[in-house]
């Protein structure tokens, strides 16, 4: 069997690309309406719509399976929702024909198991505040076994071949499967799979850092100090979401460093928010680890509470970045 014919794969390509193409719906014709979670971080009609979608399709292929999503239902069973709710339940009739309030409920709750053994983890929009801007976001879908990812799948809307800034174009649909590689499509106009390689770049004064648009949960000072240690002549480039991995799966980029802010030095990633872009990385020849040169671990429920900070790069600047980053945080360069 292929690995293009893997059950696991085949769905997860079909769910995410299914995925990708609603949230432009979303965000080509109400991208700005969203409401509030308790952290003041918005939850957009696309969030709660693709997490709608992909839990009902994967409760049917997979119902033994659970589903670790980022959402519940719970915000939008709110009367302060109800326009939203009404949002979602228009953008999903395409799919669903008529639908009521309670089956997208029970289908976004169908998200809220918990981490076991062998489960599937969801970002239905990675990077809201990208998407309510009209910038960059991602749909992230990833299995995990035995505290390891082994399929991965990504939709970017507003990049094409994994690489280039394309808002209007056709977007990116990258898959990864342990030990087998990573490759790119169209989401829309799907054409033949291309398969994805990290840069060779050796020289770390050449090399491009791709990192967050916004500096909630990073380190922006402390990481430009790291590229003035090093030389590093390149302008970084701001992003949001998991479309960052995507540059340095693809060889646009060449490194991706998340330093805790400051005021969130105790912050540990969600698994939703590294899973997929892990394994894409790894797969197109690439590294990642924390910040201490520690795998990523996904055994620890849903975030990565034995992990600090992310460092992702294409492979051959990897331990020079590591060094350079122990050195700062320690602060023996300034």
């Amino acid at each position: 069997m292929s690995v293009f014919e893997k059950p696991e794969v085949v769905f997860a390509i079909q769910a995410v690309r299914q995925g990708a193409l609603l949230a432009q719906q979303v965000q080509r014709h109400i991208g700005h309406a969203s409401v509030a979670k308790h952290d003041r971080t918005p939850v957009t009609v696309a969030d709660f719509a693709v997490q709608a979608l992909i839990s009902e399709r994967l409760h049917k292929t997979f119902p033994d399976v659970p589903l670790v999503g980022e959402e519940s239902a719970a915000l939008l069973k709110q009367k302060a929702s109800e326009t939203v709710l009404a949002d979602v339940i228009r953008f999903l009739k395409p799919a669903f024909g008529d639908i009521a309030a309670k089956d997208v409920y029970q289908w976004i709750d169908h998200g809220q198991g918990e981490p076991c053994k062998r489960f599937w983890t969801l970002d239905p929009i990675d990077g809201t505040r990208g998407f309510l801007r009209g910038g960059h976001y991602a749909v992230a879908l990833a299995l995990i076994e035995d505290g390891e990812v082994t399929v991965a799948a990504l939709g970017c809307p507003t990049i094409a071949k994994g690489r280039h800034f394309d808002y209007e174009g056709p977007g990116s649909l990258i898959f990864a499967v342990k030990k087998e590689g990573a490759w790119v499509n169209q989401i829309q106009f799907v054409k033949e799979w291309e398969r994805l390689h990290a840069s060779e770049r050796s020289s770390i004064e050449e090399g491009v850092l791709v990192r967050s648009y916004e500096g909630k949960h990073t380190d922006h000072l402390k990481t430009d100090r790291m590229m003035r240690s090093l030389g590093m002549k390149q302008k970084p480039i701001g992003m949001d979401s998991l479309a960052k991995y995507a540059l340095v799966a693809s060889g646009e980029a060449d490194i991706l460093m998340r330093v805790p802010a400051p005021d969130h030095r105790d912050y540990r990633e969600n698994i939703w928010d590294q899973a997929s872009g892990a394994l894409i990385v790894e797969e197109a020849g690439g590294k990642i680890t924390d910040l201490d040169g520690k795998h990523l671990d996904f055994s620890c429920g849903k975030k990565l509470l034995k992990n600090t900070g992310i460092l992702a790069t294409n492979g051959l600047l990897h331990d020079q970045m590591l060094k350079t980053i122990q050195q700062v945080l320690n602060g023996s360069q300034g």
